[in-house]
């Protein structure tokens, strides 16, 4: 059977044979159900584990034309960049924000001087749903304790700061 490139890579740093090794944490990102009106960021994330300089370069392969492109609000690509063996990874965000119902997908791909992974495909998968109706209710205490001090400030502004987010929070709809 044939051994894994991070056994091969352990193989020749044995021997004295410097070599990159990316390793990607995952070939798959799959934002899962993501509501209209709201985003998800996620990150490829490019290691070097090998014993020699890693130059890795990231692509979207999706062709421009693709109406599933518009459902990504941010695709981190990158040109030719060299990770130096031991040093932290590359962390690229992606965020999906759907703008339409239905599954989405786009592809990305990896390039790297990785002789056992010169190109890996990424694949960028979500879902866009109708947002669901939530119910809330916001509670209010004017009680005669909320004139004392909460740090700085009496606790009734401290209220009415926490209710103005939460209303500045609330959707339109």
């Amino acid at each position: 059977a044939a051994a894994s490139a991070h056994v091969e890579a352990m193989r020749d740093l044995c021997d004295g044979v410097a070599a990159p090794l990316v390793r990607i944490e995952s070939e798959t990102i799959n934002y899962g159900q993501v509501e209209l009106g709201f985003s998800f960021a996620k990150a490829l994330v490019l290691h070097n584990d090998g014993s020699a300089n890693l130059s890795v370069s990231v692509e979207q392969i999706t062709p421009a034309s693709d109406p599933d492109l518009a459902q990504w609000d941010e695709i981190n690509e990158i040109s030719t960049i060299s990770i130096a063996p031991g040093a932290p990874p590359v962390v690229l965000a992606q965020i999906y924000e759907p703008q339409a119902t239905g599954v989405h997908q786009i592809e990305l791909r990896v390039n790297s001087n990785d002789p056992a992974a010169p190109a890996t495909t990424i694949t960028l998968t979500g879902e866009g749903v109708t947002p669901r109706p939530i119910d809330t209710v916001l509670v209010l205490d004017r009680s005669g304790s909320m004139t004392d001090l909460a740090g700085d400030r009496t606790k009734i502004e401290a209220m009415r700061d926490a209710a103005m987010l939460y209303t500045d929070l609330l959707r339109e709809d």
